[in-house]
């Protein structure tokens, strides 16, 4: 039910709460009670439901199509519930309570997902009965697995193992321009990445070229904007810093680190390519006398660190899955948002992001969210990477891969060939 799933958001907050503030929503008072309160979602009938917002808003529509923007059966949801946990969170956890196109049989967290076909879906039906999700962390036994006939389709597979499977027979691989962004957040609230000047040598000592051919291996590009360039509204940055390590090191000099500095940088040890892109880094960056520390973290300690103020480097990996320019921004630059992991904290940029989410006229917002795009892109609150692809291998005989924004694949896009 969407009422009771947006006031689940509004109450809980976390993901939902953002999912919430960017549309417009308000505090979960507000939509209780028709007769006390300003009814701000309304359910007309089956089919309909209307929003009331104090302002427009432009990603109301797109907002809907994001998949981490659960809307549950709110019955199952109900049915749930305890005293302890009157949202039915722990049931949730193990639990679906969706309306897709698949039913879970049986989940084993670390091992196993298996569903089948929901006879009942609303929409069209998928080709694929029963589908198996198996995890192995290990990106070469997840080659193995596609190359023993064990599974159709390996995803997430380093570029390497990529590399060496892209002649085999009875094996494709589908590459695409992706929404992935990778860079290195600099925290601007900390010295010495307060300084403008710093940032810049930051860029500057980034050898990029060399990371995209050592570790992408050509799947990918140089990232040279904040969003991704096939989204409307994006722009480069005229004024890109490519490696040049004199001029990184001049800069220090200015600010008066003649010597260099010591830092760190947290990365997740899970994601393969963090840790080579940051070796290829440090061995740059001493070069200018600066020292860099590596410190590694299992998946969950890692993202619960990226809101941290405390490290001054987060080296992260970021897609806005609402292909809006507004909506990548408000993610990553509104000073609020609880994906600022830069801790960037810009009055001009957060009044410009506020009235796009709130302008429909095309032309206008473009506009605004062109400036908001010079002013980041001038103040250098990361080091810049890469736009990796997306790619995913996969038997020769699975057809209908349809890459979507939000980097997920859909088990109904599928069909076998005869």
């Amino acid at each position: 039910m969407l009422n009771g799933s947006w006031l689940r958001k509004l109450e809980l907050g976390g993901i939902g709460g953002f999912f919430a503030s960017i549309m417009g929503l308000k505090k979960a008072g507000q939509i209780k009670i028709e007769n006390k309160y300003t009814v701000q979602i309304k359910i007309e009938n089956k089919y309909t439901v209307t929003f009331n917002l104090d302002e427009p808003s432009s990603l109301i529509l797109k907002i809907h199509k994001n998949p981490r923007n659960y809307i549950y059966d709110s019955k199952k949801i109900i049915d749930s519930t305890t005293d302890d946990d009157p949202w039915g969170k722990k049931w949730i956890s193990e639990n679906i309570a969706g309306f897709g196109p698949y039913k879970m049989v049986s989940l084993n967290k670390g091992e196993k997902f298996i569903a089948v076909k929901h006879n009942d879906y609303w929409g069209n039906k998928p080709s694929i009965n029963k589908l198996i999700m198996l995890q192995e962390t290990s990106s070469s036994k997840r080659t193995q697995l596609l190359l023993n006939k064990e599974v159709e389709i390996a995803q997430f597979l380093n570029f390497e193992d990529i590399k060496n499977i892209t002649n085999t027979p009875e094996i494709n691989i589908d590459k695409v321009e992706s929404s992935n962004m990778f860079w290195i957040n600099l925290n601007t609230n900390k010295a010495p990445f307060d300084k403008l000047n710093i940032r810049k040598a930051m860029n500057l000592a980034f050898p990029i070229s060399q990371a995209i051919n050592n570790i992408f291996h050509g799947y990918g590009k140089v990232l040279k904007g904040i969003i991704p360039d096939f989204y409307p509204g994006y722009i480069p940055n005229q004024n890109f810093l490519d490696y040049n390590i004199k001029e990184a090191e001049k800069l220090l000099k200015h600010e008066g680190y003649t010597e260099g500095f010591e830092t760190y940088c947290i990365y997740d040890k899970n994601q393969f390519f963090m840790h080579p892109l940051l070796l290829i880094y440090k061995k740059s960056l001493k070069k200018i006398g600066i020292k860099l520390s590596l410190k590694g973290l299992d998946s969950d300690e890692y993202f619960s660190q990226l809101q941290s103020l405390e490290h001054p480097m987060k080296m992260t990996r970021y897609a806005p899955w609402c292909a809006d320019a507004g909506y990548a921004m408000f993610v990553c630059f509104f000073s609020s948002s609880l994906g600022n992991y830069s801790h960037y904290n810009n009055s001009k940029v957060d009044n410009f992001i506020e009235n796009a989410l709130a302008d429909t006229n095309y032309e206008t917002r473009l506009n605004t969210l062109h400036k908001v795009q010079k002013i980041i892109m001038a103040d250098y609150p990361w080091v810049n990477i890469c736009n990796p692809y997306f790619v995913i291998a996969r038997s020769s005989n699975l057809k209908g891969w349809t890459y979507k924004t939000y980097n997920h694949t859909k088990a109904q896009d599928f069909y076998l060939s005869v």
